[in-house]
């Protein structure tokens, strides 16, 4: 079964158009738990706080009712505030509302946002998408286990991420926001018995190693 993992880290090293006003953050290979800007090696602490327009509501509606000149006060202040980056939501309606596809409309006002972030020299983590604004009709299943699922959020972060490599204020990409896998959904099972059985070879021994008797086991698992 595939896993969804935290990608910590934005690593392109590229010289792009930004890189003279922003420098790219990479991890320090000589330690593996620091940053460092690139080029000049200078450590780099993150002091963030989590983003969304408090004048609109929660984090969803800073994209439903994106306002330029309100986000650009509200990072300004975060910047005079002592921080240096933001984690900020992404969410299904405005970013992936058909399997794997970005949306226009959303690119377009986080490329707006990454403008403003890189005028304040704040640095972004974005996290999700998440199901706030309410799940598309091809959302449907268990996130960590249904592989169409799984194949559509794969397809939209290659896509996503893959436009944003040269992009210096991008921190780190956060793929799911407070992950909680839950144990009781079909799909699930399925997965959990397609590796119970290799990994053990028969229900005998799945049931030793849980510790209990053999019939009492359920598909094995």
């Amino acid at each position: 079964m595939r896993s969804l993992t935290l990608v910590v880290a934005a690593m392109a090293v590229s010289q792009g158009l930004f890189a003279a006003q922003m420098p790219f953050i990479e991890i320090d290979p000589a330690t593996t738990t620091a940053f460092r800007e690139h080029g000049t090696g200078r450590p780099f602490v993150a002091v963030g706080l989590n983003y969304f327009d408090h004048e609109t509501g929660w984090a969803p509606k800073l994209w439903q009712q994106f306002d330029e000149v309100r986000v650009r006060d509200q990072l300004r202040l975060v910047s005079e505030q002592g921080f240096n980056a933001i984690r900020l939501f992404i969410t299904l309606e405005s970013f992936e509302r058909e399997a794997g596809q970005v949306t226009a409309e959303g690119e377009a006002k986080f490329r707006k946002l990454l403008d403003l972030c890189r005028q304040c020299s704040i640095y972004v983590i974005p996290t999700g998408p998440e199901r706030w604004e309410g799940a598309p009709a091809w959302c449907k299943g268990d996130r960590f286990a249904n592989e169409a699922m799984l194949a559509a959020e794969a397809a939209w972060w290659t896509t996503f991420a893959g436009r944003f490599a040269d992009e210096p204020a991008i921190l780190a990409w956060d793929l799911a926001n407070e992950p909680s896998i839950g144990w009781d959904s079909p799909e699930m099972a399925a997965e959990w018995n397609c590796w119970l059985e290799p990994q053990y070879g028969s229900a005998d021994k799945i049931a030793a190693a849980g510790g209990v008797p053999a019939d009492q086991l359920e598909s094995p698992g």
